[in-house]
């Protein structure tokens, strides 16, 4: 009996940022590579697929045939002469868990001309769901140049609520104190107020002060400028944007950023004053984003990040308790895998970066330093 013949992998072909913007994946878009580069990061748009036309097409512009996948690259100079390539949330691409190794490696590989000479390695944060909330598992085979990366970018673990049902179905989904302390923010007077860049001032100033009091790294006002700006200018299909903010007793008491891409929508950032918490603002706020959501016709709301377990023990076991509290599903991923380019130099990289995430997550964190 003859071996069953293997299906190739994917051809990959550089292509246009616009050619991304069928991306279902907002970090996988056009948008989102042209945003990255007003930050100091250089985007590298690719198509994927086992039936791509070798030249542009003349009418379109298009390395592209049907079946083509995009693929958004990001690179940046991590230190003098070391640069790192990073995919966040890709590829999109189906594969049998037991090629994934192999996928990733030959995807790496073809881009690598296309990437910074100095190039250690191309992280791939992995949109790939697993099974259960335990350790993340290793890369399917040891060797092959892929390894876990140090550190994880994209949240691991999160809450992804269906916003296609009634309200009335939405609400009785939650857990009982979540759909209280929607009402009594509502009975206590909270109102949110709705609007777009021009509440980001606003809005900064909490999250400038949530940053003081949890002693946590926060972006930039110009990045969260920037990636308003970014929708007024990019040539192609950009997201929206919604800056909610809670008010009562004549104060602005918290704030969130929602974002919405496709039939998708996810909280983004929030913010709070640090009084008032017996209004429940938080809770208000959540609740007309999931209403924004439904009114734009999305299918889901992601309420973006929580810990990887309920574990009272873990320092955002609070945060698990809020979010779960809302219903949905817990949708957890593979995280950060890096196809290693140059052995040396990536060992070196990553152990800068192991020390980097013990200030920020640890000292930082505890003794705000």
């Amino acid at each position: 009996m003859k071996d069953e013949p293997q299906t190739p992998y994917p051809t990959l072909r550089p292509a246009r940022l616009t050619d991304l913007d069928g991306s279902d994946e907002i970090l996988q878009s056009g948008y989102w590579g042209f945003f990255k580069e007003r930050g100091g990061w250089q985007a590298h748009p690719f198509v994927a697929g086992t039936d791509l036309r070798t030249e542009p097409d003349p009418k379109e512009g298009s390395p592209a045939a049907g079946d083509a996948v995009p693929i958004l690259a990001l690179s940046r100079r991590v230190a003098p002469g070391i640069f790192l390539a990073y995919i966040p949330m890709g590829p999109s691409l189906p594969e049998p868990r037991e090629k994934r190794e192999g996928l990733l490696i030959h995807l790496a590989r073809a881009m690598q001309p296309q990437l910074p000479y100095g190039s250690v390695a191309v992280r791939f944060d992995l949109p790939w769901h697993r099974e259960g909330a335990g350790e993340i598992p290793e890369p399917l085979q040891s060797g092959g140049g892929l390894r876990r990366a140090e550190v994880e970018i994209q949240p691991v673990s999160t809450v992804i609520l269906d916003v296609r049902k009634s309200e009335e179905s939405i609400l009785s989904s939650m857990k009982s104190k979540t759909r209280y302390n929607i009402r009594l923010s509502r009975k206590k007077g909270v109102s949110v107020e709705e609007g777009g860049g021009e509440m980001l001032e606003a809005w900064y100033r909490l999250h400038e002060q949530t940053a003081m009091r949890d002693r946590i790294a926060i972006r930039s006002k110009k990045y969260f400028c920037d990636l308003f700006e970014a929708c007024r200018t990019y040539p192609g299909e950009s997201p929206e944007y919604r800056v909610l903010l809670a008010r009562a007793q004549g104060s602005v008491i918290g704030g969130i950023i929602v974002g919405i891409w496709k039939k998708h929508a996810w909280y983004l950032y929030g913010a709070s004053s640090g009084t008032h918490r017996n209004l429940m603002p938080n809770y208000a706020l959540q609740w007309r984003g999931i209403q924004i959501a439904r009114e734009r016709g999305c299918v889901d709301y992601d309420l973006f990040g929580i810990p990887p377990s309920d574990d009272p023990r873990h320092p955002m076991a609070g945060l698990y308790q809020f979010k779960t509290g809302f219903g949905g599903r817990i949708l957890n991923r593979m995280g950060c895998c890096d196809v290693v380019l140059r052995p040396l130099a990536y060992r070196a990289y990553g152990g800068a970066e192991t020390l980097r995430r013990f200030y920020f997550k640890t000292l930082k964190k505890r003794f705000g330093i």
